[in-house]
């Protein structure tokens, strides 16, 4: 049998999450990085920086969270759920890392728990996540 996990992943169609720019994400055995198809900037990660990977549902797409080792967090959507088996498999077999899948809060509350996750506030009801925050998004008003 032929070993179906790909040796790149590639998808067209990614926002870096929160923002409303497209870009392209690309994966290979050594290192992943978004590219913003309007302005060129460019994200690179090596995949030994990297601690963890969770796949969130979030409306119609996916969004991929990116956990560095340095407590920096990337996050991208824009994926569909056709995408989570061969992701999670690529990065089973390149990056030795299991891309598990978060559940996310749907019933419209506004309370629960809260806590820091390294940079970012989280808001946890019934362990589900309401939401996240990254503390460079917050600010005084």
């Amino acid at each position: 049998m032929a070993d179906s996990v790909p040796d790149t992943l590639s998808y067209g169609t990614v926002r870096t999450a929160g923002r409303s720019a497209t870009g392209l994400f690309k994966a290979n055995h050594e290192m992943l990085g978004w590219r913003n198809r309007h302005t060129g900037q460019t994200t690179q990660l090596n995949k030994e920086d990297i601690a963890s990977v969770s796949w969130y549902k979030v409306s119609k797409e996916c969004m991929l969270k990116i956990v560095m080792k340095n407590g920096d967090i990337y996050k991208y959507d824009g994926f569909q759920d056709s995408n989570y088996e061969t992701v999670k498999a690529f990065f089973k077999k390149h990056y030795e890392l299991d891309l598990n899948k978060e559940k996310v809060s749907t019933r419209g509350w506004c309370w629960g728990e809260s806590s820091w996750s390294g940079p970012e506030l989280e808001l946890k009801n019934a362990d589900q996540m309401a939401f996240e925050i990254q503390a460079t998004d917050i600010a005084q008003v």
